[in-house]
């Protein structure tokens, strides 16, 4: 798998409504189903079906293939095609998004302020919240 691919897939799914842990791109994506998306279209992230990540069969999955199948670098490390994982300080949630280009750093996600996936610069106040950056295993440049 190369990043270019992953930016490719990513951005076949620009567009798509976003839904409330959505994981199925013909009714919605949510950040993490974007990602879910993108990784199982190159064989990873199997065993992770499009029922809400809340549901009994499925909380914790996203997190384990995460660890499984991807391997955490430093935020400043990170490239296109990396994933970059955003927690939001006194809050429950967090955010997933694909980084997409590095200067300025543009990033490919779904959330509710933006209603659908999108490619777009990640503003100075979602870049405070950055915590690390995973990057799938075996990648290539």
């Amino acid at each position: 798998m190369r990043r270019a691919d992953i930016l490719r897939e990513a951005r076949k799914l620009l567009g798509v409504p976003f839904k409330l842990e959505g994981r199925n791109p013909t009714t919605g994506l949510d950040c993490a189903g974007l990602v879910i998306c993108v990784a199982q279209a190159f064989g990873c992230f199997r065993g992770l079906d499009y029922r809400p990540h809340s549901s009994p069969s499925t909380s914790g999955a996203f997190p384990a293939a995460v660890q499984r199948e991807t391997q955490r670098i430093p935020a400043a490390s990170a490239k296109p095609g990396d994933i970059l994982y955003l927690s939001f300080k006194g809050m429950r949630a967090a955010h997933v998004a694909i980084v997409s280009a590095l200067s300025p750093l543009r990033v490919i996600h779904a959330g509710d302020m933006t209603e659908k996936v999108i490619e777009a610069p990640l503003n100075a106040r979602l870049k405070q919240f950055i915590v690390c950056a995973y990057q799938f295993r075996g990648l290539k440049d």
